[in-house]
């Protein structure tokens, strides 16, 4: 009787042992499936999550309005903003820069910084220069973000004054994408 009680309970754990050897392989295979199309999910994705360069979602056009008047636009990618407070303009050589002229933005409580304003898709700064000497250099300062997944850094970018005109200092121009000066004005050029 002994023997078969052994046999009994053997022959039950292997049927056990059979039986969550199959339920494992096949929650393995629904587990491996699950994971090969997340892993195709998330490179797509992640393709399109991808963050611009900041020159690219914020791309500024500089140009100087009959030598007493300097034009900033950005035109800002979709899915970014620019934040109102972090316009600033400074100059070399003692060129005399007046208050600058910046547009109300949208309204927005934000996380880091309470309530602000903020540019979607293009915004447009202006600044009265004084006795603006040959090869001043001005500095505009801007800061933005990729909404709901990063912001930049506070960047700023240099321009020379040279012959009536506002050009990327020379430091500018080795940028990957250096920042464009036009002649004439940028909001009917970015409109195209």
């Amino acid at each position: 009787m002994k023997y078969d009680v052994h046999s009994t309970v053997r022959n039950s754990l292997r049927h056990h042992v059979l039986e969550s050897k199959s339920k494992l392989t096949f929650t393995t295979c629904i587990a491996f499936v699950f994971c090969l199309a997340n892993i195709a999910l998330w490179a797509q994705i992640k393709d399109s999550d991808e963050i611009l360069h900041v020159d690219e979602a914020f791309k500024l056009h500089v140009y100087l309005d009959g030598a007493e008047t300097i034009h900033a636009v950005w035109k800002i990618a979709d899915d970014y903003y620019l934040y109102r407070h972090g316009f600033k303009l400074k100059t070399t050589d003692g060129a005399n820069l007046e208050e600058p002229e910046i547009p109300s933005g949208s309204k927005t409580t934000d996380p880091y910084f309470g309530d602000v304003e903020i540019y979607y898709e293009r915004v447009a700064i202006s600044v009265r220069i004084r006795d603006i000497p040959e090869y001043s250099r001005v500095g505009i300062r801007y800061q933005g973000c990729a909404k709901d997944r990063y912001c930049f850094t506070p960047q700023i970018r240099w321009f020379e004054f040279r012959e009536g005109a506002m050009v990327a200092s020379e430091k500018e121009k080795t940028r990957k994408d250096p920042i464009e000066s036009l002649h004439g004005d940028p909001l009917q050029v970015l409109s195209k």
